[in-house]
């Protein structure tokens, strides 16, 4: 540097001293020409230091990264009991277990262009009933403009409502036998979600790897078949949390939320014996939801229709849907809930659980006591199941069932 340049920072210098502006050194310095923009920006060594904080999880954030990342532990203790219909063979059951035992990592990068999430269940359950860790969710989701966003991973598909529920924001320790049974899951796949009407509107379109024998949950698609969804999500009167069950924060104007989506799914089965032909299985499914909370009441509903057709069966219409509604006696602590569910089984044509079954029905009654939201709560329910069996001269299965859980997401 010059004796001029030298001369002119030290007098730059001074005068930045002696003055009380806000201005930084190399601010002046360019100001004045002395030193260049570029010459400025290399002089910075200082970083902001990462931040640390609890909202909803623990929080880390690198400002200077323009990343973060949130950690969730849940913990789900529940204790049940089955009065079942002995008569029908059915066994009494009395049962402690840890229902759920999940860690959630979840965050943003690049400025929250990109987000992703990585869940799994330390007590997740195998096909034959025992327990082992597995992986529940695991994604990327990228959005190019703010209204348009991709993901990419495993995830829930986009019905039922409540099955996009954590399972830590329900109104019930469990959810309804008409959602448990037109639940699809998890899988793999893809999905577009595009917001409309300032946010108050989302359309969504999905394919997974689909249900042929084998796929699914954690597996890997083997043909190429697949399932698709779409969608479409309005909240007409703003903004709505449907996702959280109940109204615990008492949403002072009325908040109102509705869905309406369709599913196809294309699938090879195997009929009879182990190494017979596979079959086409096509299945398709139309399911909607309403969601309603004010001033501490939340009311929940969704309906299901399906559509069963495996070549050399006949086709099966299973239908169902539930209805449940909650109050806050005491705001924001203490919720009555209760919850009526119905599947109709097409007299008994359709797969699973409908298998020579007329229809299931279900009513129920829950309390809950919130210390912290839904990050502190614990629940206790009944629910009274009939199923009206197809064979001539079988009574009804009655099934009384007792449910007492704590839950802590934290």
């Amino acid at each position: 540097m010059s004796m001029r340049r030298i001369f002119a920072a030290v007098s730059t210098v001074a005068l930045w001293a002696a003055s009380a502006q806000a201005e930084t050194l190399e601010q002046l310095l360019v100001a004045n020409g002395i030193i260049t923009k570029a010459e400025a920006a290399a002089t910075k060594t200082t970083t902001t230091a990462p931040k640390i904080y609890y909202n909803e999880g623990t929080r880390i954030e690198f400002p200077d990264q323009a990343f973060d990342l949130k950690i969730n532990t849940l913990l789900i203790s529940r204790y049940t009991f089955t009065d079942a219909d002995q008569d029908a063979g059915r066994a009494e059951t009395s049962s402690f277990d840890v229902a759920q035992a999940r860690l959630v990592v979840s965050g943003t990068a690049l400025n929250k262009q990109f987000a992703y999430l990585i869940q799994t269940d330390l007590v997740g359950t195998r096909d034959d009933g025992r327990k082992e860790p597995d992986l529940r969710d695991a994604f990327i989701d990228w959005s190019p403009i703010p209204t348009v966003s991709v993901r990419v991973g495993q995830f829930k598909l986009l019905y039922p409502r409540s099955g996009l529920n954590s399972d830590a924001r329900l109104q019930f320790p469990v959810r309804s036998e008409s959602a448990l049974y037109f639940d699809e899951g998890r899988q793999a796949g893809a999905m577009t979600n595009v917001d409309l009407m300032g946010g108050l509107a989302r359309v969504h379109a999905a394919i997974f790897n689909g249900n042929s024998d084998n796929e699914g949950f954690n597996r890997s698609g083997l043909d190429t078949h697949h399932l698709g969804q779409a969608g479409i999500r309005v909240n007409p009167l703003g903004k709505m949390n449907f996702l959280e069950e109940g109204d615990v924060n008492s949403t002072p104007e009325p908040a109102l939320s509705f869905g309406a989506f369709y599913g196809y799914n294309d699938a090879e089965t195997q009929l009879g014996v182990v190494g017979g032909p596979q079959v086409e299985s096509i299945a398709q499914t139309i399911a909607g939801d309403v969601n309603f909370k004010y001033r501490g009441l939340g009311i929940h509903a969704e309906y299901f229709w399906r559509e069963i057709d495996v070549d050399t069966r006949a086709k099966a219409e299973p239908m169902g849907g539930y209805i449940q509604a909650g109050y806050f006696l005491v705001p924001s602590k203490v919720e009555a809930a209760l919850r009526y569910s119905l599947i109709d089984c097409d007299d008994g044509t359709s797969p699973g659980r409908c298998a020579g079954i007329n229809d299931v029905v279900q009513g129920g009654a829950a309390l809950n006591y919130f210390w912290w939201k839904h990050s502190a709560k614990v629940q206790m329910s009944y629910d009274y199941i009939e199923e009206d069996p197809m064979a001539a001269g079988v009574e009804d299965y009655k099934t009384n069932r007792w449910i007492l859980e704590l839950v802590g997401f934290f």
